[in-house]
């Protein structure tokens, strides 16, 4: 065999493993994280099963308060479930708001078996606000979404609807997200990994990346909103929190927790989550 030969075979398995081991990372990262959710002893609330725009099954609960309790929709992040948010849930009830929490398709009990980072996640979140209207005394409803979560808030197709908005560690675009997440599992492989899995987002998710950008997004958001990040978040940097915060429109508030990554703020910083979120639900809550 030539030499020529030898250099095109060399080049053609570089290229083959690299298309194996992006696909693998691909599949990792979209996959879906079904299990069995079990109610805490200790949280009463309602089971509720409701659809989004697809037709996928969501399984729910709702903790209510009062007929005239406004509504908070609390929605988990990526490879979580609704169990993720019930610290949130029983601070808000607390607080004097009825609470409503569900598993993203793909995730928990819910039908789905693809995360999409954004379209199915946001239909989903508009059929929980419209279950919510529907079975409430009180109009006024609140959303918190972490990460993906928080996404699906901005990428719906009507992204507006609710009163009040919380989103934490909310990735300013697809490319970022999945670059911070690539370079995080694979280290700088994730640089070469990341254009591949690009490409898969439009073959297998039918999506062009520039559809999935909630920082274009978030100045239509038309409501009071609470944009909050970890000050060493290597999944959402602190730049890229401020960034979106630079493009919501006011009235807006931003807060850096200081020294958390990608963590669960609440559990993080319990008493100023809950002066911060607390206040900040209070007054937009409360008109």
């Amino acid at each position: 065999m030539t030499t020529a030969k030898y250099l095109v075979l060399g080049l053609a398995t570089i290229a083959l493993g690299y298309c194996v081991s992006a696909w693998i990372a691909g599949s990792l990262i979209v996959a879906s994280s079904h299990c069995r959710v079990l109610k805490p002893g200790d949280f009463p609330a309602e089971d509720v099963e409701l659809k989004n725009a697809f037709g996928e099954k969501l399984k729910a609960w709702r903790l209510p308060f009062s007929d005239g309790a406004p509504t908070v929709i609390v929605v988990h992040g990526i490879g979580a479930n609704r169990l993720a948010m019930v610290g949130r849930a029983k601070l808000y009830h607390e607080l004097g708001y009825s609470v409503f929490l569900f598993d993203l398709p793909a995730h928990g009990e819910s039908d789905g078996d693809r995360v999409t980072f954004g379209p199915h996640e946001g239909a989903s979140i508009s059929a929980a606000l419209g279950w919510t209207r529907s079975h409430s005394a009180n109009p006024r409803v609140a959303v918190d979404g972490v990460s993906l979560g928080g996404a699906g808030i901005l990428l719906r197709s009507d992204i507006t609807g609710f009163d009040a908005v919380i989103l934490e560690a909310v990735f300013p675009d697809i490319h970022r997200a999945l670059l911070n997440r690539l370079t995080d599992r694979f280290g700088a492989l994730g640089y070469l990994l990341e254009p591949a899995f690009l490409g898969q987002v439009v073959l297998c998710l039918g999506e062009w990346p520039g559809s999935l950008s909630p920082v274009d997004r978030i100045a239509d958001l038309k409501a009071p909103v609470l944009v909050i990040g970890g000050e060493v978040d290597h999944l959402t940097k602190e730049s890229e929190t401020r960034e979106l915060f630079d493009h919501a429109r006011a009235p807006k508030q931003l807060w850096i927790v200081p020294q958390c990554g990608h963590d669960d703020f609440l559990a993080k910083r319990p008493l100023e989550f809950g002066k911060i979120v607390g206040g900040f639900l209070e007054t937009y809550l409360h008109p």
